[in-house]
């Protein structure tokens, strides 16, 4: 938003650092937190989301770009 663009991110991770089998847990315990803006969070929420190779990347894993 800085430069001038229209965000349009989502970001998915488990929180599997904390046990939702505990005495007051977390309200994110062991669930998939998401954040994002734009079309693609609003797709995620409102319309299943799919892998396209035509339109998407997938990484092989985290620290090189090989797919």
């Amino acid at each position: 938003m800085e430069v001038g663009t229209e965000p349009d991110f989502l970001l998915i991770m488990k929180n599997n650092l904390q046990d939702p089998n505990v005495a007051n847990p977390s309200k994110m315990a062991g669930k998939y937190m998401a954040f994002g803006k734009g079309d693609l969070f609003d797709l995620f929420f409102h319309v299943r989301i799919k892998f396209g190779a035509k339109k998407m990347y997938k990484f092989a894993n985290n620290f090189n770009y090989d797919e």
